[in-house]
């Protein structure tokens, strides 16, 4: 999908194969991945509304994650992913991912990076 991450790392893991993304998703994913300067290990990315539905049970239909249905006006395709990361490393990814427009939530084993902002949604940072 992207010359540093494969269409196996991006597709909803429920095993139905969707990966559908927001138009130009993938470009800001690629683009922050250079930035960056090193791997990102992908731990969910595009995910089918069923599947979101059961691993975000508290918001299932609000989820940027989401790439077969429309969540809000403009959201045609998934606009998020959680990349997993160490604790040493993840000042570094934030740091690059909110200049370059990502808004991201902080969990202690991930970070949720989404592109909200592309959508009309203003950029933030939370904590899961």
């Amino acid at each position: 999908m992207t010359p540093h991450f494969s269409k196996a790392e991006l597709q909803c893991k429920c095993g139905c194969g969707l990966a559908q993304f927001q138009p130009g998703f993938l470009d800001h994913l690629e683009a922050l991945r250079l930035a960056y300067g090193r791997p990102m290990t992908i731990s969910s990315a595009c995910r089918c509304a069923a599947h979101n539905a059961r691993v975000s049970p508290l918001a299932p239909l609000r989820s940027l994650h989401i790439g077969d249905r429309e969540t809000r006006p403009g959201h045609l395709g998934a606009a998020a992913v959680d990349v997993l990361i160490t604790n040493s490393d993840k000042g570094d990814l934030f740091a690059i991912a909110w200049r370059n427009g990502w808004s991201v939530g902080w969990n202690r084993n991930f970070l949720h990076l989404d592109r909200r902002v592309n959508i009309g949604m203003p950029q933030v940072t939370f904590e899961y």
